[in-house]
């Protein structure tokens, strides 16, 4: 698992601009397995060190493991990745329709649709017919951008929208950034022509070895004889039971486990267990009803990147013959969300829960032949608790933290744009932010420098002197 640790450290550097430790450890990591997150994260690099043409090769390969991983948000970041890498090249409509097609797939249309949406912005010569009036007035009136003033319902907008929100933003941003950029040139100019199609270029050769590595990463998660148990994703989980007549013992084996991030639960007639799977951060939950009583105080969790074994004690000295309440259960697993994480059981079991209730349950009456004890309180915090005992993390604050993110990331841009522009290109976009009261932005000193920059608000939005 070192090519793990390897791969962490790099991203880490991309982030603290330590491009060429990146680009060594992203490199070890991607020699042991393709991953779309670790080559968007050292194309990054890349682009950070002016090695423009390794950084588009290595959005292309990304692509093309998204698309084999059917990883639809890895597709969306390599179309982005690829346009802001052409756009470095001065390959402006290019870049242009990188943008467009990132955006689409963030909206939900095909990896692969057909026509290729850029014949729509394409003239009779070749080259790029988008401009920067009918690119502000897309993103103005396009329902992705206006969509917490105007959606009725959270079907509206697609899931994916969701967890790229900030990306789609940026894309629209860096359209007409780059469509400026492209008016500027002379007609028939190079930068103006489109010459790249939707699905990128990329040797068939490494497509393939890609595609060889991917199969053995899945076969490399079926260690053993072990009982398969699936989740709703691709990956599998092997699950053994193994039992003295003191303590029973289970062992899941998953490739990827994050020993620092897992949570175990007990009741005396159940366990969940929550993990964090990397790469891709994902938390996964399994859970189990058992087919007799633990004592919930004693239990050992040993974790390691390839497995987790569980070792809980029986409240009774006998051989159960099985795990679970049934012959062939060994428990289920599904995906969960971080404000998940504070609930007790997702699927409480009614019957299994006597004598002992949860105080989850509700309508269950006592009967006469059953005395029902009142269960302990429970408080569980809000923080993901760590098993391995490194800290822990406030899920409360996730959803400030991605603003915050959003935000930085927004904040960022916009600086790079001023450091890399010349003087009048700065000066014009300090006159025309200032000027309209931060609702316009441009680096065309020509445009701004005869008046004053109007306040141009937002759709519904009326724009009023200050007293």
């Amino acid at each position: 698992m070192s090519h793990l640790k390897a791969a962490r450290d790099g991203l880490q550097a991309v982030e603290d601009e330590k491009y060429d430790e990146a680009v060594a450890k992203l490199s070890e990591a991607i020699e042991q397995s393709p991953n779309p997150k670790w080559l968007l994260g050292r194309a990054k690099a890349y682009v950070g060190l002016g090695r423009f043409d390794e950084a588009l090769h290595d959005t292309h390969r990304a692509w093309h493991s998204a698309y084999n991983r059917n990883d639809r948000d890895a597709m969306a970041s390599a179309q982005y990745r690829r346009g802001v890498v052409l756009g470095r090249l001065g390959r402006f409509a290019d870049a242009d329709v990188c943008f467009v097609y990132s955006m689409r797939l963030i909206k939900g249309n095909a990896p692969r649709e057909k026509p290729d949406p850029k014949l729509a912005l394409t003239n009779f010569d070749g080259c790029s017919l988008a401009n920067l009036e009918q690119v502000t007035a897309e993103a103005k009136w396009e329902p992705m951008n206006t969509c917490e003033q105007v959606m009725r319902k959270p079907t509206d907008i697609p899931a994916i929208y969701n967890s790229n929100k900030t990306e789609w933003r940026l894309a629209s941003i860096m359209r007409m950034h780059v469509v400026r950029e492209m008016e500027a040139l002379a007609q028939g100019h190079d930068g103006r022509k489109i010459t790249i199609s939707i699905e990128p270029e990329l040797d068939a050769a490494v497509i393939e070895a890609d595609k060889a590595q991917r199969k053995v990463e899945d076969e490399e998660s079926k260690p053993g004889d072990s009982t398969m148990v699936s989740t709703d994703s691709s990956r599998k989980w092997n699950v053994q039971f193994f039992e003295t007549m003191e303590s029973i013992y289970l062992t899941l084996f998953c490739k990827g486990v994050n020993k620092e991030n897992v949570l175990v639960e007990l009741t005396p007639l159940a366990v969940q267990l929550t993990a964090e799977v990397l790469p891709s951060g994902k938390l996964l939950r399994y859970n189990l009803e058992l087919s007799d009583y633990i004592e919930t105080a004693w239990y050992t969790c040993n974790v390691t990147p390839y497995k987790i074994e569980l070792k809980m004690r029986k409240k009774e000295a006998y051989k159960w013959g099985k795990p679970g309440i049934r012959a062939d259960d060994l428990g289920e697993f599904r995906f969960v969300k971080p404000g998940e994480l504070r609930s007790v059981f997702s699927k409480p079991n009614l019957d299994r829960m006597k004598p002992w209730r949860s105080r989850l349950v509700v309508g269950l009456e006592p009967t006469d032949d059953v005395k029902y004890e009142p269960p302990p309180t429970v408080q569980l915090p809000s923080v993901y608790t760590i098993a391995a005992g490194s800290g822990a993390k406030d899920w409360d604050k996730i959803g400030a933290e991605e603003g915050e993110e959003e935000a930085d990331s927004v904040q960022k841009f916009f600086q790079s744009i001023y450091k890399s522009g010349t003087p009048e290109q700065q000066r014009a976009m300090v006159k025309s932010f200032t000027e309209s009261n931060g609702t316009s932005l441009s680096t065309d000193w020509e445009q701004v420098k005869r008046q004053p920059v109007e306040t141009v608000p937002p759709e519904g939005v009326e724009a009023k002197p200050w007293k």
